[in-house]
């Protein structure tokens, strides 16, 4: 393949005539290229007119997406809002429990020492009664001494089991106190991630609405870029239109019949 430019012909000068062997390989070529950059600007076009209307579409659901996504964020926040006022509900009412626990705890306390108190008096009085009359062996109130004691005796009994269940109920004041403070910090935990959906799902500026818009912004830049395409297509097509015209109409009878192949001669 070799190049030349064109030369200006000399007034009067005639055309020179192309072989017909030259004429029939130029239109072959003159053919393929256009059927070539036609196929190019076709399937361009397609292509640019699909990612046209995937783009519009796109555009829409998005703005469905986001309304939707808002109004599910909304409802999981306030189901999570409601949540920690219950778990927070539950943190005082374990707490009030453990308190109550302690509570009861001193009371029981208190019972078990009045109990053995008294049972050190009646054993005390069990002592005093168990007398002698002076000058004899006899004992008035012999056999009530023992009375006494069995009563004191029972009376400790009853102190070690309240001292016991004392015990047990310190253990459970404990789990309710770690119950409350656990209960408590999920209930924070809560608070946070229906505080977090709010600021996602804010219309104005929330997280969700910024990611939208900037998805917007990636589908339209795409909407432009296909359009752009299109354009190219239709104007490699009507290239393609105008180059066979202009071979038509400088055709034999009307000129020559190879125009445009005067820069490259195949």
């Amino acid at each position: 393949m070799s190049t030349r430019r064109d030369q200006p012909q000399r007034a009067g000068a005639k055309t020179p005539s192309i072989p017909p062997t030259l004429a029939r390989r130029r239109a072959r070529v003159r053919f393929w290229r256009r059927l070539i950059v036609r196929l190019i600007a076709v399937l361009s076009s397609l292509v640019a007119l699909v990612g046209i209307v995937g783009s519009v579409i796109a555009y829409r659901q998005i703005s469905v997406a986001q309304r939707s996504a808002q109004t599910e964020s909304r409802q999981i926040g306030d189901n999570f809002a409601q949540i920690s006022v219950t778990l927070g509900t539950v943190s005082t009412s374990a707490g009030n429990a453990s308190t109550s626990v302690g509570e009861a705890r001193v009371a029981l306390d208190d019972a078990a020492k009045t109990m053995r108190g008294v049972a050190d008096t009646l054993d005390q009085t069990a002592g005093v009664i168990n007398f002698t009359v002076p000058g004899t062996t006899y004992k008035p109130l012999a056999g009530v001494d023992t009375s006494f004691r069995d009563q004191a005796r029972q009376l400790r009994t009853v102190a070690d089991d309240v001292a016991k269940t004392n015990t047990a109920l310190s253990r459970n004041g404990t789990d309710l106190k770690a119950i409350s403070g656990d209960v408590a910090t999920v209930s924070t935990q809560m608070a946070d991630i229906s505080a977090q959906l709010g600021r996602l799902s804010n219309d104005s500026d929330g997280s969700l609405t910024m990611i939208t818009n900037a998805t917007r912004l990636v589908i339209t830049w795409s909407g432009i870029i296909h359009f752009l395409l299109l354009l190219v297509g239709i104007s490699l097509f009507l290239l393609t239109v105008e180059d066979r015209v202009l071979a038509n109409a400088q055709a034999p009878g009307g000129g020559r019949a190879d125009v445009g192949d005067d820069i490259i001669e195949w």
